[in-house]
C-alpha cells in the first residue's frame, strides 16, 4: 500500500500495465515488431498436434465473447451475494475492454494475420471482420477473468501467479491457430491483466469489509 497515492500495490501495477499497454500499442503502430511476429507465427504454423488442436479450439470457443457474458453474469451474482455491493458488477468491466479492443482494431496499422497461417478449426459463434487485430480480445478476456478471480483470492500472491501462468497459456493458443499476432496477445493480456488487478482489488477489499462488518455484528 502506497501512503503518498492511497493506492494499494495492486493497484499501482494495474495502472502501470495500462501504461505499457499504450506503450506498445505506439511500438505496434510503427511496424518494427512486424518481422518478429511474422517469424513466429511461421514457426508456430510448423507444430501440429491433435491435443493442442483440440485445446486451442476449445479455448476459442470458451473465451468467446458470448460466453464471457455468462461468466460475467454468474460472477455478479456470487460477488452481489458474498456482499461486493456495487462491486458486484466488477465482471462486466470486460465490456469496456471490448470497446477499447474494436477501437484499437479499427484505429491502429497492424492487419490481421493472413489466412494461410489459419489452421482449421470449427467455430461455431459470431466472428467480426475488422480492418485491424491488436489487441487480442481472447487475449483480453483470458488475463482478465483469470486475474479477477485470482485477485479476490485470500491467497493473492500465489493466487495472481498462478492466474498469469493460465492467462498466458489460453492466450497463447490464439498464436498457435495462427488468427492473432504475438503482440497482439502479449497486448491483450497486459491490458485485460491490468483492468483485472484494478478491479479485483476494489471488490475483494469491499468483500473484505463485508465480512468484517457481519463478524462485528455477530
Amino acid at each position: 500500500y502506497d501512503k503518498r497515492s492511497g493506492l494499494s500495490s495492486q493497484a499501482i501495477v494495474g495502472l502501470s500495465g495500462i501504461g505499457l499497454f499504450l506503450a506498445l500499442s505506439a511500438v505496434v503502430q510503427t511496424g518494427v515488431v512486424r518481422e518478429a511476429d511474422a517469424g513466429i507465427a511461421l514457426a508456430a504454423r510448423g507444430y501440429a498436434s491433435p491435443v493442442l488442436d483440440a485445446a486451442a479450439s476449445s479455448a476459442a470457443v470458451g473465451l468467446a465473447f458470448e460466453f464471457s457474458l455468462v461468466y460475467a453474469g454468474l460472477g455478479a451474482i456470487v460477488l452481489w451475494r458474498l456482499g461486493a455491493g456495487p462491486w458486484s458488477l466488477a465482471p462486466f468491466g470486460f465490456l469496456v475492454l471490448t470497446v477499447v479492443e474494436l477501437g484499437f482494431k479499427l484505429w491502429l496499422n497492424q492487419p490481421p494475420t493472413p489466412s494461410e497461417l489459419h489452421r482449421p478449426t470449427h467455430y461455431p459463434l459470431f466472428t467480426l471482420d475488422l480492418p485491424g487485430s491488436f489487441p487480442s480480445g481472447h487475449g483480453i478476456r483470458s488475463a482478465f477473468f483469470s486475474l479477477l478471480v485470482a485477485g479476490l483470492m485470500s491467497s493473492r500472491s500465489v493466487a495472481l501467479w498462478l492466474g498469469l501462468v493460465v492467462a498466458i497459456l489460453l492466450a497463447a493458443s490464439r498464436v498457435y491457430l495462427g488468427v492473432h499476432w504475438t503482440s497482439d496477445v502479449i497486448a491483450g493480456v497486459i491490458l485485460g491483466g491490468s483492468a483485472a488487478l484494478i478491479l479485483g482489488r476494489g471488490a475483494g477489499d469491499q468483500l473484505a469489509a463485508s465480512r468484517l462488518r457481519a463478524s462485528g455484528r455477530g
